[in-house]
């Protein structure tokens, strides 16, 4: 039996990665919690922040880099922003509104007459009111929304929150647009 061929390619040999040419896994963490921080995820960031700063003992600067971010991440949290929605009263008071917290969601929308202002403010305050059956002053703020934009009308229309009081005389102006 004659002997198998050689095969004539070569194989490449892997030759070793010097150290100092390999990813430094704890910079890489910092570019992941700096991100998590671009984007608000305060509580993600916080968590690889401390285990930079307890880590970090080779590199003081990334040490110290790090312990600014984390205070930054602490100071965001401080402030309670629900789900770090980054502070938005508007997405604050939709999530209050959807954990069925009615009546903060309500003062999130009144605080400092922003319910007059933005016509989102005004909309989600109408819904609120309509849901908790005061009807004048929902139909009144839903006119407000309305009137700062046309496309709320439509909105209303099809929205579940108002779909109990469109039929009622304070909300013809949804219906029987003049």
């Amino acid at each position: 039996m004659p002997a198998p061929k050689r095969s004539t390619t070569r194989r490449a040999v892997a030759k070793p990665v010097p150290a100092a040419s390999l990813p430094d896994p704890l910079v890489e963490l910092f570019g992941r919690a700096v991100a998590a921080a671009q984007q608000k995820r305060w509580r993600e960031a916080a968590g690889m922040f401390r285990r930079l700063v307890r880590d970090a003992s080779d590199d003081p600067g990334l040490g110290e880099r790090s312990r600014q971010y984390l205070a930054l991440c602490e100071q965001r949290l401080a402030k309670g922003d629900p789900l770090e929605v980054g502070g938005d009263p508007y997405l604050h008071a939709v999530f209050e509104k959807n954990r069925g917290e009615l009546a903060t969601a309500l003062a999130l929308c009144r605080r400092g007459g922003r319910h007059r202002r933005d016509e989102r403010m005004a909309y989600l305050a109408a819904s609120i009111l309509a849901l908790t059956g005061e009807l004048a002053e929902s139909a009144e703020l839903l006119a407000i929304a309305v009137g700062q934009n046309p496309k709320n009308r439509v909105q209303a229309f099809h929205d579940s929150d108002f779909a109990e009081v469109l039929g009622r005389a304070e909300f013809a102006f949804v219906l029987h647009p003049s």
